[in-house]
């Protein structure tokens, strides 16, 4: 089978949902599926690359300043339906499996729906695990 994984955080990011992504991408791809993942890409500029076993389709991101290594897509910058688009229709997934419902994943939410590929979506990211980064006052 050929899995699309659509992720706003991915390898080097250190959190949760990028090594759920990760390892996920990993085990279905060592399982004999093909696998793709489109997320924030290393650079200012789109990207494609293995790791291992896994296309990466990096979409243009910024860093930001506060959290090292951490890269993310400005939605109206980033060319992210572009991106995600051209991820699509070079790959050819049987199926696409968002990991939140960040600008990314609902992208890829939006152009395989437009194709009729299935989709499976779940939700890895939780608002209390970086609140604390954005300092704001007590209520």
């Amino acid at each position: 089978m050929r899995v699309l994984i659509a992720s706003d955080t991915y390898y080097p990011h250190v959190n949760g949902a990028s090594y759920f992504t990760q390892r996920l991408a990993e085990a279905l791809a060592e399982a004999g599926h093909d696998v793709a993942v489109v997320s924030p890409g290393p650079h200012m500029t789109a990207t494609r690359q293995m790791r291992g076993k896994v296309v990466h389709y990096g979409v243009r991101s910024f860093p930001i300043g506060i959290v090292p290594k951490f890269r993310f897509v400005v939605p109206v910058v980033s060319g992210i339906s572009s991106r995600v688009a051209q991820a699509i229709h070079e790959f050819k997934p049987d199926i696409v499996h968002i990991q939140m419902h960040f600008p990314i994943s609902r992208m890829a939410l939006y152009e395989a729906q437009k194709r009729g590929i299935p989709v499976v979506a779940t939700n890895h990211f939780m608002p209390d695990n970086v609140t604390h980064y954005l300092h704001l006052p007590r209520p």
